[in-house]
């Protein structure tokens, strides 16, 4: 080819040339920048050679001057590769035949070392298991990585690499139609629509116009979602627990009969109209803190990570917490309608419907302490739900009498100081220990997001001690959270424990 280019490129006049200026797209550094604040590991699986990709990792932010970074570029086979993986995991003192797993949580955010690798030397690692195994390891601990002259197929096999020995929730963004397989590969694909076709918009799950909106969708709704889901999840098992199981208790009491204390229509329309619609709203527009606050503080992701809202202890101490409701509610009833004030004794049905009152209450005020943005639509459909079931009793025992006249006792009952009393306690003695418990927490033990938190209502207020817009947050070894005693504390957060998080970009 360079024979016969000087054979004919002879005697020419140069008139002009042109270019296509590959720039960065605006706020690209400091997005990723975010991302290594939140902990998530950015991997960068390009085409350029090793150069170019070094010089855009370096603008971006991605690559630090400050941290080491390790080449591993050879174009020898097999032995070659294998001994400079081995070196360079002597040199960071990591076990080689460590689970890359445990390497992974033990990633700290400010990490002090990158890893660039061609796609040559991609290509003998891939191929050995246990090659990539060294690969892995050496890779679990860094805070960036750069994959440069890959080939489409290559990305899409780092990326299931990642995904089998790391076990980490793994992202992948991609804009041109070489990447279509690497964001097939991944949980979740992000296509960006540019001047490179719709190709990888077609084949991803989420589609972004710009590269800075992936802090929106991951630092707000992805945070959001994560927060919501939790939410939505144990408190559907909180309140079904709680009225359940006082229906469970009754049947100690009626010789396993199979005789329900509850009324047939009040269980069914218990998850479907008295509990469900304010759930809902709660699920979709729920937000411990401000979407600024979000994107101003990276840190708060680092909970999805750690899956601080949805561990075993949390479940069961909202199982812990139906069960001892259920048993308020429950005693509380037989115990003290057992006569009434009328000296007629209440029926089953009655005592029942006391039951029932104290349960739809109980579970939508819950509802509306654990939530932490209140706003005119879930207040609005919590007093629409307990609306709608005081009109259902109503109409529901006027009319059931004419063919069962032992409902008709219902409206001599709920007049009576007796029942409303009795339906007041259990509310009260049933939510003040999760009451008392939450206000200890949040006063002594705070979260990173409480913190926050509170400084968005200090301002808000505008009090004089209201916090300015400089609140450090660093992570570190300490306990899960660091009892802070006031919004201008540094929030410590342990990172243990939690699941890995990786993005693949495509430049």
């Amino acid at each position: 080819l360079v024979n016969l280019a000087m054979e004919m490129e002879r005697e020419y006049t140069l008139l002009g040339a042109t270019a296509v200026d590959d720039l960065l797209q605006e706020d690209v550094a400091n997005t990723i920048a975010k991302l290594k604040v939140a902990n998530i590991s950015v991997w960068v699986l390009t085409g350029d050679k090793q150069e170019t990709a070094v010089s855009i990792g370096h603008s971006c932010k991605l690559l630090d001057e400050k941290q080491a970074t390790i080449f591993i570029n050879t174009k020898n086979k097999g032995q070659d590769v294998e001994q400079m993986l081995r070196a360079a995991l002597v040199e960071r003192a990591i076990p080689a035949d460590a689970d890359p797993r445990i390497l992974a949580k033990r990633r700290t955010v400010a990490n002090p070392y990158a890893i660039v690798i061609d796609g040559s030397t991609l290509f003998y690692v891939l191929q050995s298991e246990e090659l990539s195994r060294l690969f892995v390891n050496l890779s679990a601990g860094a805070a960036a990585v750069v994959c440069c002259r890959t080939a489409p197929l290559q990305k899409a096999v780092v990326v299931g690499l990642v995904r089998r020995h790391l076990e980490a929730i793994t992202m992948a963004i991609g804009d041109g139609a070489n990447d279509v397989s690497m964001l097939k590969e991944a949980n979740i694909g992000v296509g960006i629509s540019g001047k490179e076709g719709m190709q990888a918009v077609l084949a991803s799950d989420y589609s972004i116009a710009k590269f800075r909106y992936l802090q929106r969708l991951l630092l707000v709704h992805g945070r959001y979602s994560y927060n919501r889901v939790t939410r939505l999840v144990l408190y559907c098992f909180y309140k079904n627990y709680a009225y359940v199981l006082a229906n469970f208790y009754f049947g100690w009491f009626c010789a396993a009969s199979a005789q329900t204390i509850y009324e047939n229509r009040y269980v069914m329309l218990y998850n479907v109209v008295f509990t469900s619609v304010p759930l809902l709203l709660v699920s979709m527009t729920e937000q411990d803190v401000s979407p600024e606050s979000a994107l101003k503080f990276p840190q708060l992701y680092r909970d999805s990570q750690r899956n601080a809202l949805f561990k075993h202890s949390t479940f069961w101490l909202h199982i812990l917490d139906a069960v001892y409701q259920s048993l308020v509610v429950y005693f509380f009833a037989m115990w003290a309608l057992n006569t009434s004030n009328r000296g007629r004794d209440m029926d089953m049905f009655m005592i029942g419907t006391v039951m029932f009152t104290s349960v739809v209450l109980m579970v939508n005020i819950k509802l509306l302490l654990d939530c932490q943005h209140w706003n005119t639509w879930v207040v609005t459909s919590v007093a629409v739900s307990i609306f709608l079931y005081f009109v259902f009793v109503l109409l529901y025992h006027a009319i059931v009498p004419q063919l069962n006249p032992i409902f008709f006792g219902f409206y001599n009952d709920a007049v009576t100081a007796t029942f409303w009393t009795c339906v007041f306690l259990s509310i009260v003695v049933g939510l003040l220990p999760s009451f008392v418990i939450r206000c200890i927490m949040v006063t002594l033990y705070p979260s990173a997001a409480q913190i926050v938190r509170e400084r968005e209502l200090l301002k808000i207020n505008g009090g004089a001690g209201a916090p300015s817009d400089d609140i450090e947050m660093t992570a570190g070894p300490t306990s899960p959270v660091t009892p802070l005693p006031h919004s201008n504390s540094i929030a410590s957060v342990r990172l243990e424990d939690r699941k890995p998080s990786m993005m693949s970009v495509a430049l």
